[in-house]
């Protein structure tokens, strides 16, 4: 790791590295039912374009799914503006936050309605 040997190079008995976690990439089908029903519903909500691409961050669901081999239907979607995301002021609007509420609903029920029809 490229990072403990610049620590042992400078002062290995006044720095130490700690991970306290660390999260594996998780993969998932971009057309998959859950997507499409986010794609079809939250721009009824929403005044931005919904776009489905591969983000470069941090999520839990390698904890719960893996590295999600068996392909379960996976979205990482939500409120808040990214310039201020894990910052030390983060913030989300209130109206942005109540309008998410209304936009998991319906997708939630899409979603499963889709399931349940197949």
């Amino acid at each position: 790791m490229r990072l403990l040997k610049i620590i042992n190079k400078v002062d290995k008995e006044c720095l130490e590295l700690d991970i306290p976690s660390s999260h594996d990439p998780v993969s998932s089908d971009p057309h998959n039912p859950l997507i499409e029903s986010i794609t079809h519903i939250a721009p009824n909500y929403v005044n931005e374009n919904i776009v489905v691409s591969a983000l470069i961050g941090t999520t839990d669901a390698s904890s719960f799914l893996g590295t999600n081999d068996n392909n379960v239907d996976l979205a990482v979607f939500g409120p808040g503006e990214l310039i201020v995301a894990h910052q030390v002021d983060e913030f989300i609007r209130k109206d942005m936050y109540l309008g998410y509420i209304d936009i998991y609903k319906d997708v939630f029920v899409k979603y499963l309605e889709n399931k349940a029809n197949k």
